[in-house]
């Protein structure tokens, strides 16, 4: 199952009956294993890894789509619907211009009058916690750095360690938003 919406407690038992019945039937099938929590990094970590572990047929994988308030910028399946035009890392550009661009979008939404001052408040908070984080490649490095040494703690080598998804959106409606704002500049 890929991205098994469960929390790693309720998923771990059923990951092990899977993983059960797939080795009762192909013992040497490459298999490819996920915490719960959408795959998460911290659910891969909260894996009980004991079954799994001296088995080098068994791949343990995770997903990585931090920090979320970039990399799903402009999804509408997700907290970060309303976000435009962030940037990475976290303290590229100065938060106005996040903030106006994700302004725009708010006000190009379907949102009733009502809704789109809250829906501005929410992404402003989003974005702040985000400036705040000073996300940059460092943080990248110290997130991969703990999943490493939790496979050590567990004796699982680091070849077995898969990094299953990764990314981010691409955010046409900021990148528009950006060349109708240069355009203006020029003509000005």
């Amino acid at each position: 199952m890929n991205e098994p919406p469960l929390q790693p407690a309720l998923w771990q038992p059923m990951l092990e009956a899977a993983y059960a019945a797939a080795r009762g039937r192909a013992p040497g099938l490459r298999l490819v294993l996920e915490g719960g929590g959408e795959a998460s990094a911290p659910a891969l970590m909260a894996m009980r890894t004991a079954r799994f572990s001296a088995d080098p047929a068994a791949l343990l994988s995770f997903h990585y789509y931090e920090p979320y308030q970039f990399t799903h910028q402009g999804a509408p399946w997700n907290p970060a619907r309303y976000l435009a035009d962030v940037p990475y890392p976290a303290r590229a550009r100065p938060l106005d211009d996040s903030l106006a661009a994700t302004s725009a979008a708010i006000a190009e939404s379907d949102l009733s009058e009502q809704q789109k001052p809250l829906a501005y408040l929410d992404a402003e908070q989003r974005l702040e916690s985000y400036r705040q984080s000073n996300f940059n490649a460092g943080s990248i490095a110290e997130d991969f750095a703990q999943i490493a040494a939790w496979a050590r703690s567990q004796g699982i080598p680091a070849d077995r360690i898969m990094l299953g998804e990764f990314g981010a959106r691409k955010n046409c409606a900021a990148v528009r938003r950006r060349r109708r704002r240069r355009a203006r500049a020029v003509v000005s």
